[in-house]
This record gives C-alpha cells, sequence and structure tokens, in this order.
C-alpha cells in the first residue's frame, strides 16, 4: 500500500469528526438557471429554504419574465440522477404572487409557501446528511394557451453540509510542510543517515504531488460530481491558490494605477445570485480550434 491511501483515509475520517453539524435540518437553493435557449423568464436573484420542521418554504426572488398569460409549471426533482418526484403546479391554485397570470416585466418577490405532507414524505431522510448533495429542480413553465414551454429553469439543491473545510486545508498543508521539514532537520542534523533524509524528502515531495493532482482533477473542464469538486478544493493551495490579505491589497492597487475597475460582483451578494462555474468544454474546443 502506497503513503497516499493511508493518509487518505486518514483525512477522510478527519471530515467526519470535524465537519460541522447543523442544528436544524434544511435545504436551500442560491441560484436559478436557465435550461433552455431563450428562456422567458430569468432570475437575478433567487434564495430558496425549506425547512422540513415545519413544512415551509422560504422564497425571496428578483425575476425578470417576457411571458405573458396564464402558465402551468412542470416540476422534477432528481437526486443523482434519478427523478423521485415529477408534479405539475397551477401557480393560480398556489395564489402566488405574480404568476398567476404571468405578465413580462421585473418581479420582485418574497413569500413562505407551504410544502404539502405527502410530497415532503417522498424527500429521503438522507438528502439532509449527505455533504455535497448532488440534486436538482427542473421547471418546465408551459403555457396554458398553447401547451409549449415557453421557459426552463434548473436549480442546485444543497443541504449546507460540505466537505470543503478550512481545517483540513490547515491539516493537510502542516503534514505536507512537517514532512520536508524534517527530512532537513535529518539531513543537518543526523549525522550518518544521509541515506534516511533522501527517502523521507523523497516521500514528501510524493505526497505533495499527490495533493497537486487532487487539485487538477478539479482544475478540469470535466463535470464531476458537487462532493468531488468540493474534495479538490482542500487541495488547492498546493498549486499556490492561497488567499493572502496584502496580496489582494496590492493587486487592487495594481489594478486601480493602470486604470482597471474591479469587479464587485461578491459585494452585491445581497441583491444579485452568484454561481462559481467552471470554463465549458464548447468553449474550450472552439479556441482550440482558433475561432
Amino acid at each position: 500500500m502506497t503513503p497516499q491511501i493511508p493518509l487518505l483515509l486518514i483525512l477522510t475520517s478527519l471530515v467526519l469528526f470535524i465537519s460541522p453539524a447543523s442544528a436544524e435540518q434544511r435545504l436551500l437553493s442560491t441560484s436559478l438557471n436557465t435550461c433552455q435557449q431563450e428562456s422567458g423568464f430569468k432570475a437575478s436573484l433567487f434564495n430558496v429554504v425549506y425547512t422540513p420542521a415545519n413544512n415551509t418554504a422560504s422564497i425571496q426572488m428578483v425575476a425578470t419574465s417576457s411571458v405573458q398569460g396564464k402558465v402551468i409549471f412542470d416540476v422534477a426533482i432528481s437526486a443523482y440522477g434519478y427523478e423521485f418526484i415529477r408534479r405539475t403546479l397551477n401557480p393560480c391554485d398556489m395564489n402566488l404572487p405574480g404568476l398567476c397570470p404571468m405578465a413580462p416585466g421585473k418581479i420582485p418577490f418574497g413569500f413562505n409557501l407551504p410544502v404539502a405532507e405527502d410530497a415532503a414524505k417522498n424527500i429521503p431522510g438522507i438528502a439532509y446528511n449527505i455533504p455535497d448533495l448532488d440534486a436538482n429542480v427542473k421547471v418546465l413553465i408551459n403555457l396554458t394557451s398553447i401547451r409549449e414551454s415557453v421557459a426552463c429553469v434548473e436549480a442546485h439543491i444543497s443541504n449546507g453540509k460540505t466537505v470543503n473545510l478550512l481545517g483540513l486545508r490547515w491539516a493537510t498543508a502542516v503534514v505536507a510542510g512537517l514532512t520536508i521539514l524534517s527530512s532537513a532537520v535529518i539531513y543537518m542534523y543526523g549525522v550518518g543517515h544521509p541515506n534516511t533524509a533522501a527517502h523521507i524528502a523523497a516521500n514528501s515531495l510524493a505526497l505533495f504531488g499527490y495533493f497537486q493532482a487532487q487539485a487538477i482533477i478539479g482544475f478540469s473542464s470535466v463535470p464531476i460530481p458537487p462532493i468531488v469538486e468540493a474534495w479538490t478544493m482542500n487541495f488547492q493551495w498546493s498549486m499556490g491558490i492561497i488567499r493572502v490579505g496584502f496580496m489582494q491589497d496590492i493587486f487592487t492597487w495594481y489594478q486601480r494605477a493602470t486604470g482597471g475597475m474591479p469587479a464587485r460582483l461578491f459585494d452585491s451578494i445581497t441583491t444579485v445570485s452568484v454561481q462559481v462555474a467552471k470554463r465549458s468544454l464548447q468553449k474550450s474546443s472552439l479556441v482550440a480550434c482558433g475561432f
């Protein structure tokens, strides 16, 4: 067994012990994405939190619609590729403000939506415990007059738990640093043990390369499960991606000194939903072909 395998088992056990426990079970989503071209419904702000304790979903949304008329929602909920809920909802029957009938323009609204008990029973209890849950809600908006889809939106569901932990990053960095430091100490003060120092140094470099390989997996522009993506983020420090305060100040000064304007997307997180996405494969292939 290679040295990396037991280390990985130890780190995985650490995740189970140091992962923060949520005091209240919940499911939430913070971004709403379109899933068809020329979708007639988009959201610039989307925050939904479902609490099973009171079977209520708290919804805050700022949407832009180009759809006019009465609509029907075709809702599909899936987890790990398995669709376990498929329902048709009429916003007029649910008394949803601003959606019956739907009118073009900007629609800001926030309300609490009661969830039926039979619908809540279809949600497996494991969904509240698995970190970095791979679940999605897809909604097709169909005009009742023509029975055709005029918009499609999709939201990723999370339970607030993740394996991307600050403590784990520090633990891996300390382990890598100690192995390199120990090889240097043995080489300088361990008279008569040069082979031991060389052996430890080789293993420490192999361990560091293993951490970098984990980070590179997250950098690749291929679809990977959310839990894998979150796990690889624990090793980004090995590729030099480290947030340092004074370096951020230097970068901001240089940007302003050369006439640049810093983006303030994350400063407006309370009014705009932000989703971090990787480069698409389609655009990458076009760049590689010279288009």
